[in-house]
């Protein structure tokens, strides 16, 4: 029986891969199987005024992450390759571009000769004026899962002096430290953020 994904993805030709605006316009198709047509549309409309998204199609989490297996089986250990394919997807800003950006950033530890993803990570957030942190949060724990080892203090620290999105990033990324001692003056340092921030912190600082 023939796979709606899997067709799709075959015929988006190899050569693409060096064209990232191109290969991007092919995923947003294959983001659009297993969603139903009719039912996301007031969701997604919502969605992306409030959240600033390029777009919201709801892509269900096990096609997403076929999407993520098929660029890496594709790309296999071409790291620069990949981390075009990752800025691209950043800049797009479409809410499955940055679910697949946490699933490719997560699994490029693996990737021999590869940039540490932590430090792609920072270089992506440091140019943005404004982000979801709902989204910062989920990119991060995919990374954290994928067993990318939690930044040191040291270079939360650096992330810290950059800015206020960079410092508020660098206290998500600690809420995923499980069994180290928390930098406590950085977390209190950190500007003051929404509901979701504030309640992070707090739990931070109770523990």
């Amino acid at each position: 029986m023939s796979d709606a994904l899997d067709d799709i993805l075959s015929e988006i030709p190899k050569r693409y891969f060096t064209r990232p605006k191109k290969l991007l316009k092919r995923l947003e198709l294959a983001y659009t199987v297993g969603v139903p047509p009719l039912l996301v549309v007031p969701m997604t409309d919502v969605l992306n005024e409030s959240t600033g998204y390029s777009f919201y199609i709801g892509t269900p989490d096990t096609e997403m992450r076929r999407i993520a297996s098929w660029i890496f089986t594709t790309v296999a250990d071409d790291h620069h390759r990949l981390q075009a394919i990752i800025t691209a997807l950043w800049v797009r800003n479409g809410r499955e571009d940055l679910k697949l950006v946490g699933l490719l950033l997560a699994n490029l530890g693996g990737v021999e000769g590869a940039v540490n993803p932590w430090d792609i990570f920072y270089d992506l957030i440091i140019e943005r004026q404004y982000l979801a942190l709902e989204v910062v949060l989920e990119i991060a724990e995919e990374m954290a899962r994928g067993g990318n080892v939690v930044p040191e203090d040291e270079v939360l620290w650096r992330w810290a002096k950059k800015g206020k999105i960079t410092h508020q990033c660098a206290v998500l990324v600690l809420n995923l430290r499980r069994d180290a001692e928390l930098p406590e003056d950085l977390i209190r340092a950190a500007p003051e953020g929404g509901e979701l921030f504030e309640r992070i912190r707090d739990r931070l600082l109770s523990r």
